[in-house]
């Protein structure tokens, strides 16, 4: 979540909140999600004089933080999905483009292993012409 984004988050929240019910005062967290970085997720507390917690007007503001915080979650499966269907796509390029490669080593190996048994049919050629020479001297 970007720096403006949190901040715009934080003064809606605390305008409600303070809109809603006779706050003392209010704190509001980001939590970070588990890599590190602090995800849309906000925990109000709030102090609240007991008579409007009996009316249960703090509930009202609670859902008021959620619900602009679930928006923004749609938002990001959305992206998560996109990225998720990009990864996919490339790995497949990826496979494909090794098995290809893998394809095209295998037939040059199976070539040099022609032409190897063309040089042995040579060497053997070449060691009876030796021998021949030998006895000759």
């Amino acid at each position: 979540m970007k720096h403006e984004n949190r901040r715009q988050v934080l003064a809606l929240a605390s305008r409600a909140a303070f809109a809603s019910a006779n706050v003392k005062s209010i704190s509001l967290f980001l939590v970070g999600d588990r890599k590190g970085q602090s995800s849309g997720l906000i925990f109000g507390w709030l102090v609240i004089s007991p008579r409007n917690v009996r009316h249960g007007k703090h509930k009202k503001l609670y859902c008021i933080i959620m619900m602009m915080i679930i928006s923004r979650r749609r938002r990001r499966r959305r992206r998560r999905r996109r990225r998720r269907r990009r990864r996919r796509r490339r790995r497949r390029r990826r496979r494909k483009e090794e098995e290809e490669e893998e394809e095209e080593e295998e037939e040059e190996e199976e070539e040099e292993e022609e032409e190897d048994d063309d040089d042995d049919d040579n060497s053997d050629y070449t060691y009876s012409n030796n021998k021949a020479r030998k006895t000759e001297r």
